[in-house]
């Protein structure tokens, strides 16, 4: 249950980083099928928001971490390493037109 739970705020974090118009408070039930009873919370964001930091954290740690050597063609035009030189990225805004992703650092 505690991994439905947070897979589930991992959703909503999600959704919220990217719609406007969701944000907390977040209100989870539970439902027991062996005793028939639900359990109902109210979170707000100050309750929930050190899993927010903490998931942001490791998702930039394993960024550093990723893989990314089926993106090698794309660097290999010289336009592209003018223009984007190599940096460390703390923040990243991925735009989608069409069926290209265009990403800004």
């Amino acid at each position: 249950m505690r991994s439905a739970l947070a897979l589930a705020y991992l959703a909503f974090d999600a959704t919220r980083s990217s719609v406007t118009d969701v944000d907390f408070p977040v209100d989870i039930v539970l439902f027991s099928s062996l005793s028939g009873q639900t359990s109902f919370y109210h979170f707000h964001e100050n309750e929930l928001g050190p899993l927010t930091h903490w998931w942001n954290k490791e998702l930039m740690s394993a960024l550093g971490r990723l893989p990314t050597q089926s993106f090698d063609p794309l660097f290999k035009q010289a336009t592209l390493l003018d223009r984007f030189p190599a940096r460390r990225v703390d923040s990243i805004t991925v735009h989608r037109l069409d069926h290209q992703v265009v990403v800004w650092s």
